[in-house]
């Protein structure tokens, strides 16, 4: 059985479900919030950004 990409296709429903219903993204996930981080350009219409700034700015 393969698990590769399991943790993407997760990802790809969320961001899915998030764009159907109009919501905002705070990705608590240590992979959810790589994978922002790795491609802004994917996620940047459901990425709730002031979160994690406030986050990072904390937890350094």
């Amino acid at each position: 059985m393969a698990i590769h990409g399991i943790g993407l296709k997760l990802i790809d429903a969320m961001i899915g479900y998030a764009r159907e219903q109009q919501l905002k993204v705070i990705p608590l996930c240590p992979y959810v919030d790589e994978q922002f981080k790795k491609h802004p350009d994917l996620y940047q219409h459901v990425w709730n950004k002031s979160f994690n700034s406030q986050r990072d700015k904390c937890c350094q």
